[in-house]
């Protein structure tokens, strides 16, 4: 049994949103390089929104954004929802809350 990192809420904020514009890009048909891309993009800009919303949490935030970037199994979950997304309610229903962070 391995035991997980408990994540702080803006870096489970910004997974999620990882994974939310994955799914965006990868239905558009871009290949795996440039939907990491893209979505990193995206989340920069998102990111840069939050900074401006909350300047007493930039550490915070750009903390989380590291996070984001060194999470290698982030990507993987973002695959795996997104085939998700693709199957019937009640199999989404049963395994998407075990994908999202």
């Amino acid at each position: 049994m391995s035991i997980e990192r408990i994540k702080p809420p803006m870096a489970k904020i910004l997974s999620n949103k990882f994974i939310e514009i994955y799914g965006q890009y990868a239905g558009l048909g871009y290949s795996r390089e440039i939907i990491v891309h893209k979505t990193m993009f995206k989340l920069q800009e998102i990111v840069i929104k939050y900074m401006i919303e909350k300047p007493t949490e930039i550490n915070t935030i750009a903390a989380a954004l590291e996070t984001i970037k060194h999470d290698t199994t982030l990507h993987e979950k973002a695959v795996i929802a997104f085939d998700l997304s693709k199957c019937d309610e009640k199999t989404r229903a049963k395994y998407m809350p075990l994908v999202m962070v």
